[in-house]
This record gives C-alpha cells, sequence and structure tokens, in this order.
C-alpha cells in the first residue's frame, strides 16, 4: 500500500496508537517517470516542488539530479543518470539502475505532471504540519520555567505561518513595461485621489500616510510580544475602517 494514511479507529486504544505518515510512492514515481521521458516537464514542476518534498530519499535524489542534469543543458535520460547512481546504495535497495529505466517505461498516465507536483507537495506539508503539531505538543507537556504558554503559541503560529508561506506560488516575471506602465496608473490615480488614501483608512493618519491603506491583497501582520496592545491595536484599526464604511457607504 503506497499511500500510509491509516483510517482512525473511534475506540480508543486505536487512538493512541502511532499512525504512518502520509505519502504516496505511486505518484512520486509517476512524477519522475514523466520527467524522464520528457524533460520538458521539469518547467511544469520545478516551480512547485524541490527535492526535499519528496518523502523517498532515493526519489528526492533522482529529483535533484534530474534537476541539475537539466540545468547543464543536458538530456536527463536513465542512461545518463546511471553515472550518478552506480554506487548509491539506497538506489540498490530498489533495485539499481534498473529502476531508473523502470519509471521511465512505467510512466503513461493520464494525471497530468502538475498534478503529480502539488500531491507531492501536500503531503509534504502535511508531514511538516505533523511534525510541527508533535513538537508543540512535546514541548507543552514538558515546559520549562521560562517558557510561557503564550511563548509556545506565538512560536507554533510563526511555524505554520511560515508552513503555509511556503505554498505560495510564485509569480511569473513581470517585464519592465507592465511595470512602468501600472506605476503611472498608480501615481495618476493618487493625484486624482487628491491625497486621500487608496485603500481602507486604518484611522490613522501616519500609518496610512506611509501604507496608502489596507488593501485586499495586502498580508497585514501585527506582530509584538504579549500584552503591547496588538489586540487594542486591531481593534481601533477595525472599528476606524468600518465606521468609515458606513460614512460613505462602501
Amino acid at each position: 500500500m503506497s499511500y500510509s494514511a491509516h483510517k482512525i479507529a473511534n475506540d480508543d486504544a486505536s487512538k493512541n496508537e502511532p499512525q504512518a505518515v502520509p505519502y504516496n510512492l505511486e505518484v512520486e514515481q509517476g512524477l519522475l517517470g514523466q520527467l524522464l521521458v520528457n524533460n520538458a516537464v521539469i518547467d511544469r514542476v520545478a516551480d512547485i516542488i524541490e527535492p526535499k518534498h519528496f518523502y523517498h530519499p532515493t526519489h528526492s535524489r533522482i529529483y535533484d539530479a534530474i534537476l541539475k542534469t537539466v540545468e547543464r543543458g543536458d538530456i536527463a535520460s536513465p542512461l545518463r543518470l546511471k553515472k550518478y547512481f552506480e554506487n548509491e546504495a539506497a538506489l540498490e535497495a530498489v533495485g539499481g539502475t534498473a529502476y531508473l529505466v523502470d519509471l521511465a517505461t512505467a510512466s503513461f498516465s493520464f494525471a497530468s505532471s502538475e498534478d503529480y507536483a502539488r500531491q507531492i507537495f501536500e503531503l509534504f506539508q502535511a508531514r511538516a504540519l505533523i511534525e510541527q503539531c508533535e513538537e508543540t505538543r512535546y514541548k507543552a507537556y514538558n515546559r520549562t520555567i521560562d517558557a510561557t504558554v503564550q511563548d509556545l503559541i506565538e512560536e507554533h503560529e510563526a511555524q505554520l505561518y511560515n508552513l503555509a508561506e511556503s505554498g505560495v506560488a510564485k509569480k511569473d516575471a513581470v517585464s519592465f513595461k507592465d511595470l512602468i506602465t501600472e506605476a503611472i496608473r498608480m501615481a495618476e490615480a493618487a493625484y486624482n485621489r487628491g491625497g486621500t488614501v487608496s485603500g481602507v483608512t486604518t484611522g490613522l493618519a501616519e500609518l496610512d500616510r506611509m501604507t496608502g491603506g489596507m488593501h485586499p491583497t495586502d498580508l497585514l501582520i501585527l506582530a509584538g510580544r504579549p500584552s503591547m496592545g496588538k489586540t487594542a491595536l486591531a481593534t481601533n484599526i477595525a472599528f476606524n475602517a468600518a465606521k468609515r464604511h458606513l460614512e460613505t457607504g462602501g
């Protein structure tokens, strides 16, 4: 069975049994096979996954070798990759260099390479999430005298944020012409506003002046140590934004 996430039983005994981490070897094999048959696939998946996202260490090594070979301008075929793995014990354990040929010859699938890559990445995120939660759980049970619960919560929040950010797709390159056009459009809009903010006001004039207000695409992070007034400030900003919305009708 390639997918190792087991169904959680309802009885208490089963709940206490350790569960295997989620992964899918068939999906990893499918993507590697597609890459070996058609190196152009790398252009569609390189921005989605990295070698570390594969569960099986050998698959991670194969993907890394494919990436480096293609980057050099060479063809990443089973024959060319053979020299990288002739003395690779991990590859020998799954069939040696013949395993590379097996991947390529069994690569036919109706699934897209992007779908394979996204599945691999999501399973990596699931494993990372489990690891982070287990680490936080351990720290909560074994908390030292100088570590407050609030410290653990904030550390866990930061870890979750970093994990979520790792899944944000890389943006495509933007031409200089498009950047200039957008800059001119924003300058014209600022001139026509006559000094008012372009986004939703925070109610804090100096902050609005520096940021131009809050915009739908913004990711706003209000950070600070415990009891420094984060909640009060956020509540004040929300109140001011709501008040402005009622006054202007939108």
